[in-house]
């Protein structure tokens, strides 16, 4: 059974690879209902523990404000499935309920109706999604099915069921260019720049 918090990513992994409820059937096994793509998103997900929020803090009336805050991470697993799979803790170990903060999931974006003056807080448990790697895996599952598909010509009608085939392996190619989409860069947020010695002449 697909965990409730997944529903939208379940969707939206189905309109990306156009994944019918009863689309065919191997064997005894018909695709894709909801727990074949939750299976393909959970191959694919990177677990987060007690990753800090970083503040956007705005300049309100020449005073600074602290509404929203920035996950590293996005298209996250949302507060449906439980406080495993959901939790937005202060440090101080307390964590905070749903009803204080609206949660952007797609965009890893936490916003408070109040002002949290700067307040440290953390995910404290998440998963992250690479939907793209995901849709990769149903797609070739997908083009394995069609795999044996081929073009022919009958009562004057011509069939060229290899452009499905086409279709799906330049669809694949796309979204590997796109796979790791959810995670922040190999350095995180932290930025660098140029050091200058100055505390001795050469």
């Amino acid at each position: 059974m697909s965990r409730s918090g997944m529903n939208n990513l379940i969707n939206r992994l189905r309109g990306l690879t156009n994944a019918g409820t009863a689309q065919y059937t191997v064997g005894t096994l018909t695709y894709w209902d909801n727990d074949d793509l939750q299976d393909a998103l959970d191959r694919h997900a990177t677990w987060v523990v007690e990753d800090y929020l970083i503040w956007k803090a705005q300049n309100i009336g020449g005073t600074m404000r602290y509404f929203t805050a920035l996950a590293r991470y996005r298209d996250l697993e949302e507060a449906e499935s439980g406080t495993v799979r959901w939790q937005v803790r202060r440090t101080t170990g307390t964590a905070e309920g749903t009803a204080n903060y609206t949660a952007d999931y797609i965009n890893g974006r936490v916003t408070w109706s109040a002002d949290q003056g700067g307040t440290t807080y953390m995910l404290a448990a998440a998963y992250s999604y690479d939907l793209y790697s995901a849709a990769v895996d149903v797609l070739q599952h997908k083009l394995a099915y069609v795999d044996l598909w081929y073009d022919f010509s009958a009562d004057n009608q011509s069939f060229s069921r290899s452009q499905v085939q086409k279709s799906l392996t330049d669809l694949i190619a796309a979204y590997k260019s796109l796979a790791g989409s959810n995670l922040p860069n190999k350095y995180g947020d932290m930025g660098f720049g140029q050091f200058v010695r100055v505390d001795i002449n050469i």
